[in-house]
């Protein structure tokens, strides 16, 4: 999968601090809901472009759950580094 190591963040962290930069990324809000069922119940939904999708391709049920966010937050601040 597309995951990130704790390791490997505070490389990435390690690196832009010393080049001067910072790091700016974004949440996927998905962990811990499901996708609303298509019907039919093959529509290939990663497959269609975008303008191509039928709404039930992004529509989401459930709460987030926001444990691996919170997870990564509290790691970085115990290394002392900042994204």
């Amino acid at each position: 999968g597309g995951c990130l190591r704790l390791s490997r963040w505070l490389e990435v962290l390690s690196f832009c601090e010393r080049l001067g930069c910072g790091v700016l990324f974004s949440v996927n809000a998905l962990r811990g809901r499901t996708r609303d069922e298509c019907q039919p119940v093959d529509t290939p939904c990663r497959l269609l472009k975008k303008d191509a999708r039928p709404p039930c391709c992004s529509s989401y049920s459930g709460a987030w759950d926001s444990s691996n966010l919170l997870a990564l937050l509290r790691a970085t601040a115990a290394a002392g580094k900042r994204p």
